[in-house]
């Protein structure tokens, strides 16, 4: 009778938790496709999910995935966060940031601004009046001791883009 009583117990326990197909069209079904995406698109869909429609993306979230494009050294990924064209490093497409610019500004041929901006922080960009935020990478190179000289610097000015933010200018200075 105990047995019994087990076997019935441990069947009822099987089926309650056993996962069931969802009707098709239903949510459940919805939630079961988009559950199947690899994990770190379901980690970054989740991040995104914590804001309320119609709110924007915050800049610290943009300006964090942007370093670690250029951290990776993924010019296709860079070249996501930028509106062309871009103002200010006479760039007309995205296929010209790709080939040109990324490679000889962030890419092999000059590792200290790579340094500088992998170093960098959302604590680092400085909001402006008309809404863009700014970061600097400045590059002292062997300037620190020299008064008149002052390294140089490629400026990074992230602009509102509908619920997210792009660069739509880069400076260069020095």
């Amino acid at each position: 009778m105990r047995v019994l009583l087990a076997c019935t117990l441990l069947l009822t326990l099987a089926a309650c938790t056993a996962e069931t197909e969802p009707p098709p069209g239903s949510d459940e079904a919805v939630e079961t496709v988009e559950s199947s995406a690899p994990p770190a698109v379901v980690a970054e869909a989740d991040e995104m999910n914590t804001l309320d429609a119609g709110d924007e993306v915050p800049i610290e979230m943009v300006f964090t995935q942007f370093v670690e494009a250029v951290r990776t050294g993924d010019a296709e990924k860079v070249a996501d966060f930028v509106r062309f064209p871009l103002a200010g490093a006479e760039v007309p497409d995205r296929t010209a940031f790709v080939r040109d610019f990324y490679p000889h500004y962030l890419g092999e041929h000059d590792q200290s601004f790579t340094d500088i901006i992998t170093d960098g922080s959302p604590e680092d960009l400085v909001a402006y009046d008309d809404g863009r935020y700014y970061f600097m990478a400045l590059d002292e190179g062997d300037c620190a001791d020299e008064p008149e000289c002052s390294g140089a610097a490629m400026i990074f000015y992230f602009a509102p883009e509908g619920e997210t933010w792009q660069i739509n200018e880069i400076q260069f200075a020095g």
